[in-house]
């Protein structure tokens, strides 16, 4: 196979690939997911949980969803112990790459 003929192999996953799996999605608005939720920010939320006693705090998968984009805000957020961070509009194809590499 030539070079020009060579077909980049992308990896389909299909929502069957996380049966049986438990995800949380919180949200504050309706229109749009974002980290900035009343009482207790995201940030402020991924933090108090890898800080709690129970035996999956260290393991359980957290992403950002925040129209917040610049390399500071995805520090923060992996700072405050979250796995990844996506920013709005969240691109379908990312999400999915994303839930792959975070949830394997």
């Amino acid at each position: 196979m030539e070079r020009n003929e060579e077909k980049s192999e992308k990896k389909v996953i299909s929502p069957e690939h996380y049966a049986g799996m438990r995800i949380l999605v919180a949200e504050d608005n309706e229109l749009n997911m974002d980290i900035m939720m009343p009482v207790m920010n995201g940030l402020e939320a991924a933090h108090a949980i890898r800080m709690t006693n129970r035996k999956d705090s260290q393991t359980i998968s957290i992403i950002a969803v925040s129209a917040n984009a610049f390399e500071e805000d995805i520090q923060s957020s992996l700072a405050s112990g979250m796995n990844a961070h996506l920013s709005k509009p969240v691109e379908v194809e990312k999400l999915r790459e994303t839930l792959h590499r975070v949830l394997g």
